[in-house]
């Protein structure tokens, strides 16, 4: 399989739209403090559609063409003028028959503890399930006093929105600074892509709070770029499959920050042997995208994404028109 050279022409959303997908916004009512909705993750629960979304407290200011940059530069996080930490909240609901949200509310994060750095909260939670228990996770930097960052996984109840326990994965890399959007395999419990090319697949033991590397791969020689997680990996025929993004880093004035997102779909075989990494492609051909989450449903694929950290959205697509053979 590979991908229609038309998504990188007109982007994902476009192709996706003219070849029988469809678009939803995805929002639900915030509770004080929390401004903007970003990196959604979706997951099917034997038929109910379960969704994650991020809440922040800052919006992020981005000048995709520079013409009307921030005093600052083109990439900066608004945020109130009394406190600069940036500061995460986490939303779970459920999609009704016509992918309307419904129940949502904020998760009680009840074993947080008080934040000893700037990034507060657990970041881009991806929704799993893996012996019979909900799972968000993602990325937490706030229990260390320079922003060290490891996965967590937290287990949720669904009804009460709460968190019943948490689990800081450990890192093969103990010297690692920031491991984050490791991308969980929805039909393995507890097993991560930690990274794609070379691919490099672990499964945690929690038990001896350990986890154990099971396939290193070895690189694709003809895509040398740094290819890092977005959505969870889901079997579809016989491959597993997962969206990728790279980021492009830009300094265009007096060093100040600037970035563009591009995505990629990696396909691998069932043993994990990586068969394909696509050409990069956009959502919507927006500077600042990101996915976390994506499933099967129905004759569908579901993906989640954002838009310049401010608006989610879910893409329905028809996969055998994206991918080819």
């Amino acid at each position: 399989m590979e991908l229609n050279n038309k998504v990188c022409e007109e982007g994902l959303v476009k192709f996706a739209l003219n070849n029988g997908g469809f678009i939803k916004p995805l929002y639900c009512n915030l509770l004080e403090g929390d401004v903007a909705i970003m990196n959604p993750s979706i997951i099917n629960l034997d038929g109910r559609l379960l969704v994650n979304l991020r809440a922040t407290n800052y919006v992020l200011w981005h000048s995709d063409t520079l013409k009307y940059n921030h005093i600052y530069g083109p990439l900066q996080y608004i945020h109130p003028t009394n406190d600069r930490k940036l500061k995460t909240q986490n939303y779970l609901g459920e999609l009704n028959e016509n992918l309307d949200c419904i129940n949502f509310d904020r998760i009680n994060m009840q074993f947080n503890v008080e934040p000893i750095w700037d990034f507060h909260g657990l970041e881009d939670g991806r929704l799993v399930y893996w012996n019979n228990k909900l799972y968000l996770t993602g990325v937490r930097r706030d229990t260390t006093d320079n922003g060290q960052g490891r996965m967590e996984l937290s287990e949720i109840d669904l009804n009460k929105k709460l968190e019943l326990s948490r689990y800081r994965i450990p890192c093969p890399n103990e010297d690692s600074y920031c491991e984050k959007n490791w991308m969980p395999v929805l039909d393995r419990s507890y097993q991560y892509i930690k990274w794609t090319n070379p691919t490099e697949l672990l499964e945690i033991d929690i038990d001896n709070n350990k986890p154990n590397q099971i396939k290193l791969g070895k690189d694709l020689v003809q895509f040398n770029r740094n290819v890092r997680g977005s959505s969870q990996v889901i079997l579809y025929k016989d491959y597993y499959i997962a969206l990728t993004h790279s980021v492009n880093f830009i300094q265009p004035i007096f060093g100040a920050k600037n970035a563009t997102y591009e995505h990629q779909f990696v396909i691998w075989d069932k043993d994990f042997n990586l068969l394909y990494i696509s050409p990069d492609f956009h959502f919507t051909n927006t500077a600042i995208e990101f996915s976390c989450g994506m499933c099967l449903w129905d004759d569908y694929v579901l993906v989640t994404f954002s838009c310049c950290d401010n608006v989610a959205y879910l893409l329905g697509l028809k996969l055998d028109k994206i991918l080819n053979g």
